[in-house]
């Protein structure tokens, strides 16, 4: 802030409209500025100085106080501040007109304006209801994230059987809890430092009232010292506001993390942060070099124009410079005032070597993280799918059909009772240890959960197949080609040795010996071609066997298929006729019982017939006391 300096003020003025003319105010500015020099030659003879801190305001060598103007060269900062109230807006606002005096000679000029609001809740009742409303939920949201997080730890801690620090140091503290924690001391920061505000706002309208009401007997110190304290607490109010707006800054940086959090649940959703992820360690190898070219280009900058150019005046001018240079934003015409050619080269290294060379690099390091995590994702559920899979999970969930995963993992957190030694354990699990360890799981949830399961594992433990295991399958291959061409180059050099010792002269036992020579060539070549046929034939057998192996499983598949069809659709008129059956039997044992006579007996025995499954006793002869036509209806 303009207004925080080291140490106190040493001359301080009060200039009150209230008390005194404009006339008044004005000699007593030139009392401040002179020092009460002359006050005769100003206002004539028996005038009294204006100015209170010029009476004793020089040191002189001796030590001893001589009155002296109230802005001197020992002076290295003056602040003229104004406190001003609108009551259109309902601000309060405290200006200060700061002037710097360097040793160099040059006044510099700084105008600082800050205000607070009067009352936060003041404006239109709907909105102001709205915005406390937004304010309840919000600070509720923070207690249950709060609470939630403080619950896990604790979970955490009690199902680790190491020490409670080294079990949240290893089990709990990963990033994504680091970037809940963040979040919540973030934001209750910044409610400390609003009810920070709220207190220091409170003060500020208090001592601006009493001075508002203050008995017009009250004397000029009375005055001063209201002042005084109008301008402390208005001091402490605009700065408790620009501290809550500075806490309030990073919050949503930190909402921003939570998001990616979020976004991690999401396979599609999750590519930016598993691409950063990726290349996290290329990333951090290549701001090394980065951020070294980057420093030694920016002090560069401040040997070369350091002199010639304020923004390269100092190391940390220059570093921001520099950033923005790299964005493409420089002043050529301030660089140049130190040679065209010096400035030319410098822009010309830092364009080539940041942007065009460093810059490039980054990108290429991200797109190929970007490549694997794309390639990964391409197959994973969309946002709409997985919207649908949770809302398909709810219903069968609110109808009995499945229990929640999180049933699951707290039925085999019973059974082990370590946390760590669950995750890490080897032993396989079948479908009926699920069964049988979840209460009230279906076997078909059971089942699909354990082939999910399967093939999460698959895929974790599958070695990916990278551009780098390629390149090793090229370089096999080549090496392979070389050898199988040396040795065809070798048997070419061989066959042309034998085929000139054939046909190197007449004479008939050169002639019987080339023609017994090539007559074993030819032998070779023929037999080498027999083989060559035979190996065709038997791998064309073979294939044909496997293909016809092929087309028989199909068959076979396609049968059973249609029999699992027609079998299910037999059990499902089964079922049918066995439901008929029932009711009829039922109607008979009624209309029987009704009769009350012996039949009722029969009737009955033959309900639990069907009921037990007894399709023999449904079956049987009729007893006596029936009749053919009461047996012919059941």
């Amino acid at each position: 802030h303009a207004e925080v300096w080291n140490g106190q003020p040493q001359r301080v003025e009060w200039l009150l409209p209230t008390w005194d003319s404009l006339q008044t105010l004005q000699m007593a500015a030139l009392d401040m500025e002179d020092g009460c020099l002359q006050l005769e030659e100003k206002r004539g003879p028996g005038s009294s100085c204006l100015c209170a801190s010029c009476n004793a305001s020089i040191v002189n060598a001796d030590g001893s106080l001589t009155s002296g103007p109230w802005l001197d060269e020992y002076t290295q900062r003056l602040e003229i501040g104004i406190v001003g109230y609108n009551p259109n807006y309902g601000l309060t606002s405290l200006v200060t007109v700061n002037f710097f005096f360097p040793r160099g000679g040059h006044i510099y000029k700084v105008i600082h304006v800050q205000s607070a609001w009067v009352n936060d809740f003041g404006g239109d009742i709907f909105e102001v209801g709205l915005m406390i409303i937004c304010d309840l939920i919000w600070v509720s949201a923070l207690t249950y994230v709060m609470v939630a997080e403080v619950r896990e730890m604790v979970s955490v801690v009690q199902s680790s059987k190491d020490k409670w620090y080294e079990a949240i140091m290893r089990d709990y503290m990963a990033f994504w809890n680091t970037v809940d924690w963040v979040a919540i001391i973030c934001a209750y920061a910044v409610l400390g430092t609003y009810i920070r505000l709220a207190l220091e706002t409170a003060a500020s309208n208090s001592a601006i009232s009493g001075f508002a009401e203050m008995d017009s007997n009250s004397t000029r110190v009375e005055s001063e010292a209201q002042s005084a304290e109008i301008f402390e607490k208005v001091e402490a109010m605009v700065l408790a506001e620009a501290d809550f707006r500075f806490t309030l800054m990073f919050y949503p940086m930190v909402v921003m993390l939570r998001l990616f959090k979020s976004f991690d649940a999401q396979p599609r959703l999750a590519v930016v942060t598993k691409t950063l992820m990726t290349a996290s360690q290329d990333i951090l190898h290549f701001f090394v070099i980065f951020l070294s070219v980057y420093f030694c280009l920016a002090l560069n900058g401040v040997l070369l124009f350091g002199q010639d150019v304020q923004m390269f005046a100092t190391i940390d001018r220059a570093i921001i410079q520099c950033f923005r240079t790299l964005m493409g934003e420089w002043d050529w015409d301030q660089l140049k005032s130190v040679g065209r050619m010096m400035a030319g080269l410098w822009i010309w290294m830092f364009v080539i070597v940041v942007n065009v060379l460093l810059l490039n690099m980054l990108l290429a390091i991200l797109m190929d993280a970007y490549g694997v995590v794309k390639s990964k994702a391409s197959g994973m559920i969309s946002l709409p799918g997985q919207i649908s899979e949770l809302i398909r999970r709810r219903r069968q969930f609110t109808m009995g059909e499945r229990v929640r995963l999180n049933d699951i993992w707290d039925a085999f957190f019973e059974l082990v009772g370590d946390e760590k030694e669950m995750v890490s354990s080897t032993m396989y699990i079948t479908k009926q240890d699920v069964i049988r360890q979840v209460e009230g799981i279906p076997p078909t949830q059971a089942k699909r959960t354990m082939a999910n399961a399967r093939k999460k594992l698959e895929a974790a433990e599958e070695i990916p197949y990278t551009p780098y295991d390629f390149q090793d399958q090229i370089a096999l291959c080549n090496s392979r080609s070389l050898i199988v061409r040396a040795e065809v180059q070798g048997l070419k050099a061989a066959v042309e040795e034998i085929r000139r010792h054939c046909y190197s002269g007449p004479g008939p036992q050169k002639n019987g010996s080339r023609e017994a020579t090539m007559q074993a060539i030819d032998t070779v070549s023929q037999n080498v071609s027999q083989m060559g046929s035979q190996i065709q034939e038997v791998l064309r057998e073979e294939s044909h066997g496997y293909e016809e192996r092929q087309n028989e499983l199909c068959h076979w598949q396609k049968d059973m298929v249609n029999m699992a069809s027609d079998s299910k659709l037999t059990m499902q008129k089964m079922k049918k006729n066995l439901q008929e059956i029932t009711q009829q039997v039922q109607s008979h044992a009624a209309k029987a019982e009704a009769k009350r006579n012996g039949k009722g007996i029969r009737a009955r025995s033959i309900i639990e017939g069907v009921m037990e499954g007894n399709l023999s006793q449904v079956c049987a002869p009729p007893e006596l006391g029936q009749s053919d036509g009461q047996i012919s209806r059941v």
